[in-house]
Formats: C-alpha cells, structure tokens, sequence
C-alpha cells in the first residue's frame, strides 16, 4: 500500500483553521450573543456559515485547483446509513419518552429550548418546523460535506483511517460541547456523554464515506438523526 501524499503546502493549515472555525462560529451566535435581537443572531449565523461552508470550497477549487464534484450513491451505502440513521432516530426518542422526560436534571433542557427557540426568532411551531426541515435536509448535506468531504477526506490524504476519522470527529464533536453546555449547564456528565455519543456518530459517517466513497451514506443517517433531535427539542421548547 502507497504511503500518502505529502501534505500540500498550506493544507494541514487550513485543516486546522476549518476545524476550530466551527466552534468559534458556534460561539459567538449560540453563546455571546445571546440576548442580542433575533435578527441580529440570525445574521451571525448566516454570516458564520457563509465562511465556513465557502472555505471548502474556495480551498479545493480555486487554491487547488480541483474539480468539484460528488460520487453516486451505492444501493449497499444507502441501505447501510439509513438503517443507522433509523436505529439512533429510534433510540433518541425511546430514551427521551421512557428515560429522560421525567429526569429531575433534564429540567433545565427544558427551560433552555425555551429561551432558545425565543431567541432565534422561533417561538412559533412553524417557524420552528421550517427551521427543522431544513437542517435535516440541507444543513446535514452542508455538515457532511464539510466534515466528512473537506476535513476528513483530506486528512485521510495524509493519515491512516483511524486517525484522520478520531480527529476530524473529535473537531466535530468540539461545537456541540458549546450547544450541549447550554442545556446541562448543571449536568456536565450529561454533557460529556452526549458529546462523546456525537464523536461516535462522526466516526460511524467517517466510516461510511471511507467505504461507499460517496456523500449520501453519511448525509441521509445524518439527516435522520438531526430530525430525532428536532423532533425532541420540539417537545422541550413547546
């Protein structure tokens, strides 16, 4: 087996720069921001993720110099992520209805979907259905192709499987800490695990773009676990 290549010039770089760049994104709208207007927030957002999804991009096309383009999906890569994304869409509700509802310490989850969805501007439940639809449709296209496309395909240009999935999962995993903390602020095991159970879902995408070599394995899982996670934030905030 070939070794890879040499890590381009600048490459490990802006490697670095995309995987923090998430976070201080997810900082400076969810966390200190927090009370400015809602229209105000939203521009962050839509500002943060402008650059972050154009990095990509900007990189591999015009840096690069690189064509652009995405592989057809694989009847055995579709089937596979969407019995993962099946499986934890089923587990997340489960153990929100049977495991947590009730938890004295998932309270404040609730108090914090509250203040949340009011700050972003959705406290009405359709503003707050649109918002869903779209990020289990199109947000988790994005996520994929930025994570599992950009940092971990050309980290895996460099390294060994293992390495460049354990840490652009982990780089993944960083920006939820922030959201996380939010709502088990008083609960810091509850954070912990539920950041390391998104580690283990990047490792799992990581895992089905190394094998099926397309973006729609990883994108339809993701997109089925996003819409668990709205589903439950919906019975939180309303």
């Amino acid at each position: 087996m070939q070794n890879p290549p040499a890590p381009r010039r600048g490459e490990m770089l802006v490697l670095a720069i995309a995987m923090a760049l998430p976070t201080l994104i997810t900082l400076i709208y969810y966390r200190w921001s927090e009370g400015s207007a809602p229209a105000i927030r939203q521009g962050i957002y839509a500002v943060g993720k402008t650059i972050q999804f154009g990095l990509p991009a900007v990189w591999v096309g015009w840096v690069c110099r690189e064509k652009l383009g995405f592989v057809k999906p694989t009847t055995r890569g579709l089937l596979v992520g969407v019995l993962f994304g099946l499986a934890i869409f089923g587990a997340t509700l489960a153990t929100y209805f049977l495991l947590l509802d009730d938890a004295p310490f998932f309270q404040s989850a609730d108090r914090h979907a509250e203040r949340l969805v009011q700050g972003l501007g959705l406290a009405s439940p359709w503003f707050y259905f649109g918002a869903s639809v779209f990020y289990a449709l199109c947000h988790s296209l994005l996520e994929e192709y930025y994570w599992r496309w950009f940092v971990f395909g050309r980290l895996r240009r460099h390294w060994s499987f293992e390495r460049a999935a354990v840490v652009s999962s982990a780089a993944f995993m960083a920006h939820h800490i922030v959201v996380l903390h939010g709502y088990f602020a008083e609960t810091p095991l509850a954070t912990a695990f539920f950041s390391l159970s998104v580690m283990v879902g990047g490792l799992v995408w990581a895992w089905l773009y190394e094998t099926s070599k397309s973006l729609f394995s990883p994108w339809i899982s993701h997109g089925l676990v996003d819409a668990a996670i709205f589903a439950v934030g919906y019975f939180l905030a309303f």
